[in-house]
């Protein structure tokens, strides 16, 4: 009987690595935020997602609860919060510190795509962009490697979700790719910065996700400059970039890394 129980306790530290962790992930109510959430929560971890959509985060946070319940009765939950709304992210945060005061694990995932020319772009549409995807990632993760630092958790990490469009950009993506590039460059300067302090930094390029708004136009775009036969051949999951944010907050030697999962889209 005492053998057995040293089995099955091995096993349920090998299974759920993740076990007292507590994983921050905007965008989290659906797409790869979800992803994500639910892939982290497979491994144990606590999981709070923030999104605009109070309905949409609620059921998400529902569902992952009945997916992968917690020990000890705690619960995934979830933070309503407007990214683009920056003047507002800390005073939101600071309203939802007893959530958040364990968070080991940032994901920096929500984002805002973009399928219009620079000339033709309203204002409005490209300061949203870059508040959602870059300026908000800033301000969250000053706000949040404050708490980290006082964490106790031998993990601490921080991950941004970019995209291949800031490394490469097309047509119609300006606002787009300058956010994303931006989120590139942000990663390596915090990794610098941050490391002193035992917090990991790393950015996930993600190419064409079929799945998602920005992934179905840039394959139209590849269509469009009559390269049909590179359209789909590099799809994307969203469990695939799951996958990978696994991989990096699991290997404790990866730092200031942009990691680019495209199925070989950069090399055309």
């Amino acid at each position: 009987m005492f053998r057995f129980m040293i089995r099955r306790s091995y096993s349920t530290a090998v299974s759920k690595p993740l076990i007292g962790s507590h994983a921050l992930i905007t965008g989290g109510s659906q797409g790869v935020g979800f992803e994500i959430a639910s892939q982290l929560a497979t491994k144990g971890c606590r999981v709070t997602i923030a999104a605009r959509n109070e309905e949409k985060l609620a059921a998400s946070a529902e569902l992952l609860n009945e997916k992968s319940p917690l020990e000890d009765d705690l619960k995934h939950d979830y933070l309503s919060i407007d990214l683009k709304e920056l003047p507002k992210i800390t005073e939101n945060m600071k309203s939802y510190s007893d959530m958040v005061k364990d968070v080991n694990i940032l994901v920096n995932c929500a984002g805002k795509s973009q399928n219009s020319l620079l000339m033709t772009a309203k204002d409005h549409d490209i300061i949203d962009v870059i508040n959602t995807n870059l300026t908000s990632a800033i301000l969250l993760t000053k706000y949040i490697s404050r708490l980290m630092i006082r964490n106790k958790n031998p993990i601490k990490h921080i991950i941004n979700i970019s995209s291949v469009i800031g490394v490469r950009p097309m047509v119609g993506t300006t606002s787009y790719a300058a956010s994303k590039a931006g989120l590139i460059g942000f990663t390596k300067a915090t990794a610098i910065e941050l490391g002193r302090k035992g917090i990991r930094c790393n950015a996930v390029l993600p190419g064409l996700i079929s799945d998602t708004a920005i992934g179905d136009a840039v394959n139209k775009e590849i269509y469009n400059e009559g390269m049909a036969i590179l359209q789909g051949v590099h799809n994307l999951s969203t469990k695939d970039i799951a996958n990978t944010v696994l991989y990096l907050i699991e290997n404790g030697q990866v730092t200031g890394e942009a990691l680019v999962v495209d199925k070989g889209y950069l090399l055309h």
